[in-house]
């Protein structure tokens, strides 16, 4: 469930059909198994571990939902986060390194483009009598400041889907060696 992108609100309805088919199989276990019984079978102890990781998984996708859509109310991230999970810990669960570079020369050229057109913006342009140029200096200046101010809010969240995708990655491998550790040691020892 883990493994699903943090995006996908999928999981949840994965880890809750998950959830009731476990219920049904403990209680399908308990009702099967003989009252004779010293202690209890190993395959129902797996069966409530299954039942106490998933139960687990589905709170901590809900919480990275909420980190991936919203953020603390898409604030600004703080450094410390920013050093820790999307400098340091970001590479070590092998997510990489997702800076942007143009894939041909005609990508490249808009986004040089792009940069021209705001640098005119600043320029003031030449008056005429009319007062056009002024009105039009003003809407264009407005444009320019709102889609710097869209640009920052996308980036603010793009870097709060990050810390989510980071967390999800590792929270997927910590639940991984444990279920692995979990099930090697509950099989190991046999009960007669």
């Amino acid at each position: 469930m883990l493994l699903l992108p943090s995006e996908s609100k999928e999981r949840i309805t994965l880890g809750i059909a998950l959830v009731v088919i476990n219920v049904i199989q403990i209680n399908v276990i308990t009702g099967s198994i003989e009252k004779s019984y010293a202690s209890i079978p190993n395959i129902l102890k797996y069966h409530v571990l299954t039942l106490i990781l998933v139960v687990l998984s589905v709170i901590l996708s809900i919480f990275i939902l909420n980190i991936y859509n919203r953020g603390p109310r898409r604030k600004k991230m703080p450094q410390i986060l920013r050093t820790i999970f999307l400098k340091g810990l970001r590479r070590l669960v092998c997510l990489g390194d997702d800076t942007y570079r143009p894939t041909d020369e005609q990508e490249a050229m808009s986004m040089r483009g792009k940069d021209v057109v705001v640098g005119v913006t600043e320029e003031k342009p030449p008056q005429t009598p009319g007062g056009n140029m002024d009105e039009i200096n003003k809407h264009m200046q407005s444009l320019a400041q709102r889609d710097s101010i869209l640009d920052a809010r996308q980036e603010i969240l793009a870097e709060w889907q990050q810390l989510a995708m980071v967390i999800d990655r590792i929270l997927f491998i910590l639940f991984l060696i444990v279920f692995i550790i979990s099930t090697i040691s509950l099989f190991s020892v046999t009960s007669y």
